[in-house]
């Protein structure tokens, strides 16, 4: 008796070198966006600390001058 594989017309699985070659693409391109995000958001987050420091001067600024007006 002979056993014949079907497939069923499904479409060839890759070899495990393409699997492996696909994966480490996956990979790659994930930590690549990972990097991608993580320099924006150091950006973001520096420029937002550099607004807030600029705000609390001008704060502390008109303040001063309010004082200093109010006295004179």
């Amino acid at each position: 008796m002979y056993i014949q594989k079907r497939t069923m017309n499904w479409l060839p699985k890759a070899s495990l070198f393409q699997q492996a070659e696909a994966a480490r693409l996956k990979r790659k391109s994930m930590q690549d966006a990972f990097l991608s995000n993580q320099d924006s958001f150091a950006t973001s987050f520096g420029n937002a600390q550099q607004s807030m420091i600029q705000g609390t001067n001008d704060l502390i600024t008109k303040i001063a001058l309010s004082r200093i007006q109010k006295k004179a």
